[in-house]
């Protein structure tokens, strides 16, 4: 019996939480269905795909920033693969992806389109004309797609009451497995040759060097905390302002971008506090993550972060874009082990109790 084809659709062969979302997902279905995996680019999403067997395919034109050219580029190598291959099911990632491969696959006639809100873009820090813009095609998203996944209780929300689409939106949190983590001391050795210093507590976090990540925060927080070392595990377009925030701050001693790490969650046991500032996110693997390491966690009550994080339970939650409040709370952290570690504790339960990769897994793959 031929297995049923599922295309997943992302916009960039790129870590990050959509990247390991579709990862997770294409691996797991490859042992039931035909799975290929199409994204723009070659990059490190696909080489771990490939190691993992995953068939993979690079579109040209399907890339983050906006050009009238490549987009129509993109969608007609879409509709043409779409018409070719005939796929059951095409699974859709991320808003560019998810608007042209939205609409080539209904114009191909494709049977199952689901597409998966990591975070609706109209929540992004924009002018109210822009949010409306953006809110507008991504209902036409929603609207073209057969099925709609919500990692957070926040965007499974968002269209409620809107024409066509009320109720169309399913809730499926993002999942991890529980996976061994290096020892504190040889994940600080790690740290330690790439120039970390390990003589003051470390405040750390894994993240895309992007606008939405509110590093600029946690530098401003920085220089209130002068007992602590910073870093951030990651790469992106912000590095250039970023660093020379830094060095207006005069903080180049103990605030460190240290770059891409691959499998950087293995360095978690490093940190003495785990921070993300973000000012937008969907569910973040990253949090969950830092919860399997049991660390202490200071972030923003922002999209689907209070799913996982409730405030002076397991962690402690702050709104975004206030540097003061993420300075007094790391500040709280750090200065109270014994409540650290209970929110740590409670964190690591949380993720295990409902935060399961096995579940997400077969959630999604009962849609198609």
């Amino acid at each position: 019996m031929n297995k049923k084809k599922v295309f997943f659709v992302i916009t960039k062969s790129a870590r990050g939480g959509a990247g390991r979302y579709v990862r997770d997902l294409a691996v797991a279905a490859q042992n039931t269905h035909a799975v290929s995996v199409i994204a723009g680019g070659e990059g490190p999403l696909f080489s771990e795909l490939k190691k993992e067997g995953v068939h993979t395919l690079s579109i040209s034109g399907l890339e983050r920033n906006i050009n009238l050219f490549k987009e129509v580029s993109a969608f007609f190598s879409l509709l043409t693969l779409f018409m070719r291959e005939h796929p059951d099911t095409v699974h859709l990632n991320s808003p560019k992806a998810g608007g042209l491969g939205a609409l080539a696959a209904r114009v191909a006639g494709v049977p199952t389109i689901v597409y998966t809100a990591h975070g609706w873009a109209f929540y992004e820090d924009r002018s109210v004309v822009q949010r409306s813009i953006i809110k507008f095609f991504s209902w036409l998203i929603v609207l073209l797609s057969t099925k709609i996944i919500a990692v957070s209780k926040k965007d499974a929300h968002a269209f409620d009451g809107w024409m066509f689409v009320d109720n169309k939106i399913r809730y499926i949190p993002n999942g991890i497995a529980i996976e061994t983590l290096k020892t504190k001391k040889d994940a600080q050795d790690e740290l330690s040759s790439h120039g970390v210093s390990l003589e003051q507590p470390l405040i750390g976090t894994i993240s895309e060097l992007h606008k939405n990540k509110g590093i600029e925060y946690l530098i401003e927080a920085a220089t209130e905390i002068p007992e602590a070392t910073f870093i951030v595990i990651g790469e992106g377009e912000e590095r250039k302002r970023l660093m020379l925030a830094i060095a207006a701050h005069k903080l180049e001693n103990r605030f460190k971008l240290i770059g891409e790490i691959p499998q950087a969650a293995q360095l978690l046991p490093a940190f003495d506090i785990f921070v993300l500032p973000s000012t937008k996110e969907g569910l973040p693997y990253v949090l969950l993550e830092a919860g399997t390491a049991s660390l202490p966690v200071v972030t923003t009550r922002i999209g689907g972060i209070p799913d996982i994080i409730e405030h002076e339970k397991n962690g402690l939650l702050i709104d975004s874009k206030d540097s003061h409040a993420l300075a007094r709370a790391l500040r709280t952290l750090y200065t109270n082990p014994e409540l650290a570690k209970k929110f740590s504790e409670a964190l690591k339960k949380t993720v295990s109790e409902n935060f399961n990769k096995n579940a997400m897994v077969q959630k999604t793959l009962a849609l198609y």
